[in-house]
């Protein structure tokens, strides 16, 4: 909030506002405002150490003391991505900047080249993707959002949602019969992003105890 007084018999109405940068070398118009002695500013995102506001009226002005600081909106930190079996859980620190009003969440598979995947709350630490495709390697990022203004995106995440590896196998199953001398297909399935080339087979004709 922008706060002033004015002192004297004659008071203006309304002021304008003007900001600097640049330490009073060029000034921009922020506000004509009603003379309340305050001023609700959403500050720009315009990283200086030289910044500036100067409040003028009917003759009277006056500017800051000294210069401020305007940081830009900070990212979010400490951006992680833990891959599940159709999903991926994403969890990341706030940044130290008041008036939040939301995180934007972007998701890409090349890293570098992200898309907005969906915008949460300003309360919000965590997010669950629950539309990643298993066995896809995901590069995640976060924008900070105040009001129209937006961070620089996070440091991006990956993780790659994974099937829990299984074999199955089909035959022989189910009290099968199989006679000496016969050749029998062996079937079976597996499951999982990765696939071994080769399989070892071994039979055991002590319902386990043993195998050949």
């Amino acid at each position: 909030t922008i706060m002033w007084s004015v002192v004297g018999c004659t008071v203006p109405e309304s002021v304008t506002i003007e900001l600097s940068t640049d330490n009073a070398a060029h000034w921009t118009t922020v506000s004509t405002s009603t003379n309340t002695g305050s001023y609700g500013w959403l500050v720009p995102d315009v990283p200086t150490t030289q910044a500036l506001i100067r409040v003028s009226g009917s003759a009277l002005v006056d500017s800051s003391a000294s210069v401020f600081t305007i940081q830009p909106v900070s990212a979010p930190t400490h951006l992680t991505a833990v891959a599940g079996n159709g999903n991926v859980s994403l969890n990341w620190t706030t940044p130290p900047a008041e008036g939040i009003t939301g995180y934007d969440i972007y998701r890409g598979t090349t890293s570098g080249s992200l898309s907005l995947l969906t915008s949460v709350a300003s309360t919000a630490t965590w997010y669950t993707d629950t539309t990643a495709i298993n066995c896809t390697v995901y590069h995640y990022a976060i924008r900070t959002r105040v009001g129209s203004l937006s961070s620089a995106p996070s440091s991006e995440a990956q993780a790659s949602p994974q099937i829990t590896p299984t074999i199955t196998v089909l035959s022989p199953n189910d009290n099968a019969i199989w006679h000496g001398g016969q050749t029998q297909m062996i079937t079976w399935t597996s499951t999982g992003c990765t696939f071994s080339a080769n399989v070892t087979r071994h039979y055991s004709l002590t319902n386990g105890a043993d195998w050949n």
